[in-house]
């Protein structure tokens, strides 16, 4: 690498904007940050700041117009100026692919996570609505990753798809990065997880509970979910836990109609803290997503000592190795079998087959292969 004397590089990450909301996208950006720092590398973040986005007397629906111009314009000098800083300009996000043709000067790298949406702006049935406008982005940013001359892919199923999808140009590198686990997820004592959980309307710590996290997106399956809880409602004297963003109306009817409404908790919003707890506390957590990018939840349930039930869609099964007990996501009757069928003993070898499992996906390996890839998009640049 030629870095004017420097043994490490200067990294710049361009992470996501704040009022998205999106939390897996800002603890990745933060974990490369704290650990690329503990290598010695001098780092700096930015992301688009919010300025029309923020205005809270407009609509959430005038915001989100505004926000473009936050995201698209306002933001581009800060870009232009820092990069002439950073030996490297690492994209955190794929979405934010948009930003490849103007750092196409500098040495870069792009971490795709997944590529659902950009193929359902392909047309392709993922299950991942979009709008007309999200349409139109989706192939804007798919365009900017096509100019990329280095890609990251979360897992094997992503990097079938940005090979396909993406093709492969000059000398560019489309490379597997599995990600690692974000660290502050343990196992904890039982009274440190109920003080956590204790102000949660509706949750009762003398019965277990079924978890589920995420959105309320189709490709995550909470209907699936509920559906299952209903199929045991019966025999499984417990609760169903939603943690993440609200349930939607439909959803909420639907438990109404299998009569388990008043089993229903939902933790909208929680924190790191909170969700650590509920993964500690919790009976079982089930992920039967239809679609993926690499199923981050998995690992956090399984550094919690939770035992998992996964989806058996890519890359799930990759991400949960033999620490789950992997069923199809359509299966509402196998999925409920396989609750029914955890017994203390089988709860205690799940989770040890989960800590087994994470020891594939470290940190350090993960930074290392990061750094080989920004030694090999730094090199290209000064051939």
């Amino acid at each position: 690498m030629e870095l004017k004397g420097r043994s490490n590089p200067n990294v710049l990450l361009l992470a996501n904007y704040q009022p998205d909301s999106q939390a897996s996208m800002a603890a990745f950006s933060q974990l490369m940050a704290h650990e690329l720092s503990s290598r010695g590398c001098d780092v700096k973040t930015i992301r688009p700041r919010p300025y029309f986005g923020k205005l809270k007397f407009l609509g959430s629906g005038i915001r989100k117009w505004l926000a473009y111009l936050d995201k698209y314009l306002l933001f581009l000098p800060e870009l232009m100026q820092e990069k002439k800083w950073a030996d490297v300009v690492h994209i955190c996000d794929h979405s934010n692919g948009v930003y490849v043709p103007l750092i196409a000067g500098t040495p870069h790298v792009v971490t795709c996570h997944d590529l659902l949406a950009v193929r359902a702006g392909l047309g392709e049935d993922t299950t991942c609505p979009l709008s007309p406008v999200g349409w139109i982005l989706q192939r804007w940013i798919l365009s900017g990753l096509r100019k990329s001359s280095a890609v990251a892919c979360d897992s094997t199923n992503t990097l079938i798809d940005a090979e396909r999808l993406l093709g492969y140009v000059g000398g560019r590198r489309i490379v597997l990065i599995p990600l690692a686990l974000n660290n502050t997820f343990t196992v904890l004592p039982k009274a440190v997880a109920e003080k956590r959980l204790k102000a949660i309307a509706g949750l009762n710590f003398d019965i277990p509970y079924l978890l589920h996290v995420g959105s309320s997106q189709p490709r995550k399956n909470r209907e699936g979910v509920l559906s299952v809880f209903a199929k045991i409602k019966d025999k499984f004297n417990g609760q169903c836990v939603f943690a993440g963003t609200p349930l939607t109306e439909a959803q909420r009817q639907l438990a109404s109609e299998l009569g388990i409404r008043d089993r229903v908790v939902e933790v909208v919003g929680c924190d790191g803290e909170t969700l650590e707890a509920l993964y500690n506390r919790a009976f079982v957590f089930v992920f039967p997503s239809f679609t993926e990018g690499f199923g981050w939840p998995i690992h956090e349930a399984q550094a919690c000592g939770c035992p998992v039930i996964a989806s058996s869609v890519e890359p799930c099964p990759e991400t949960a190795g033999s620490g789950a007990i992997i069923c199809d996501p359509s299966d509402i009757d196998g999925i409920a079998e396989s609750i029914l069928k955890i017994t203390d003993e089988e709860r205690k070898r799940l989770s040890a087959l989960g800590f087994e499992n994470l020891k594939r996906f470290t940190a350090q390996v993960m930074t290392d292969n990061y750094l080989e890839l920004y030694k090999n998009a730094i090199a290209d640049k000064h051939a």
